[in-house]
């Protein structure tokens, strides 16, 4: 009785899986980068303040999570070893997986380079 409950069991999570039951745990391995817990991956992350970016982290092989696991802030060391923490209303986090995307941000911070982030950007270009 207790093997056939086994395979019962075994075959309904592998028909879930193959039905696309399993959106939460995709979606949560795209996030983390894993199913068993958050790994280090490429983010740029980007802090506004109304319309204006204030800030852009480029950071390769970086953990950035949640603060305190809930949606109230986010937390990262940045490539010199600071720790940031940051509220979730005007941050845009966003985990790169190619290349490309990831180097056409460049790393800014308002109070270091000054002026905005389109001008340092184009700056940066020439």
């Amino acid at each position: 009785m207790k093997k056939k409950v086994v395979i019962i069991g075994l075959l309904l999570i592998m028909f879930m899986t193959l039905i696309g039951c399993s959106a939460i745990p995709k979606n949560d391995k795209s996030e983390d980068g894993s199913f068993f817990g958050t790994n280090a991956g490429d983010y740029i992350v980007v802090n506004y303040v109304g319309h204006k970016i204030m800030d852009v982290w480029k950071l390769k092989n970086t953990i950035v999570s949640r603060k305190n696991g809930v949606s109230d802030g986010w937390n990262f060391v940045d490539s010199k070893g600071n720790v940031q923490m940051l509220s979730v209303g005007n941050v845009k986090v966003t985990r790169i997986k190619d290349l490309e995307t990831y180097n056409a941000y460049k790393e800014y911070h308002y109070e270091i380079d000054g002026g905005d982030y389109n001008s340092f950007l184009n700056e940066s270009k020439k």
